[in-house]
C-alpha cells in the first residue's frame, strides 16, 4: 500500500470504517458510542537502527519523546532526522445490552505498512466486542465491576457522561456488549 500525506486521512477513515463494520447497529435506545481523536505532528531528531527507536519533537509543544518502530515498518532506514512526522489516532466504545445468547469475544485486526522504498507509514485498525456481565456499578464514583468472557473479575472508571449515564440503567446481572476501536495512521510527510 502506498501511503503519502494526502493519503494518511483517508486510510485512516478507511481503517475505522472497516472497524465500524463491527460495531452493534446503530439504535439510539440501546447502543450508546463515544470517540476522540488526537493529531500529532512531529520531527524526527534521531534513529537508531539497531534499537528501531525514533526521538522526535512534537512540533507544537517541543516535547521529546521517543517511539519504537516494529518489525511492521518495513522503511525504517528511509527516516532521517528533520523529517516530518504526521499521526492520527482514534479510540471509540460502543455499548449495548447483549442480543439474546451472545458471549465470548471477537477481534477484527487491520494493518498495512508503506511499500519498501517509500518513506514510513504504518495503518493500524483493531475492534473488539466482548460481552461481560455486570456485577456492579458504583454511581459516586462511576465505577463499573464486571467478569468479561473469561470469567475474570474488573473495575473499571467509566469517564464519558453519555457511557455514565448508560451505566446508572444497568442491574446487577446484565450482560453488556461492548466494543472497543482503535485506529492509528502515521506516516512521514516532507
Amino acid at each position: 500500500m502506498r501511503l503519502s500525506l494526502l493519503s494518511i486521512p483517508a486510510a485512516l477513515a478507511a481503517a475505522l470504517a472497516l472497524s465500524a463494520l463491527a460495531l452493534p447497529p446503530a439504535s439510539a435506545d440501546e447502543t450508546v458510542e463515544v470517540a476522540d481523536t488526537v493529531e500529532t505532528a512531529a520531527t524526527v531528531q534521531t534513529v537508531d537502527m539497531v534499537t528501531r527507536q525514533i526521538l522526535l519533537r512534537d512540533d507544537r509543544t517541543g516535547e521529546v519523546f521517543v517511539i519504537t518502530a516494529g518489525p511492521e515498518v518495513k522503511n525504517l532506514d528511509q527516516l532521517e532526522p528533520g523529517d516530518k512526522v504526521r499521526a492520527l489516532y482514534t479510540r471509540g466504545v460502543a455499548a449495548r445490552m447483549a442480543p439474546a445468547g451472545a458471549e465470548g469475544s471477537s477481534s477484527v485486526e487491520v494493518v498495512a505498512a508503506a511499500e519498501k522504498g517509500d518513506k514510513p507509514a504504518l495503518i493500524y485498525g483493531k475492534t473488539t466486542t466482548e460481552v461481560v456481565t455486570l456485577l456492579a456499578y458504583d454511581a459516586a464514583g462511576h465505577v463499573a465491576t464486571f467478569r468479561d468472557s473469561t470469567g475474570a473479575t474488573r473495575s473499571v472508571t467509566v469517564e464519558k457522561p453519555e457511557m455514565q449515564r448508560f451505566a446508572e440503567t444497568l442491574k446487577p446481572g446484565a450482560k453488556v456488549e461492548i466494543t472497543w476501536s482503535d485506529a492509528l495512521a502515521i506516516g512521514v510527510f516532507e
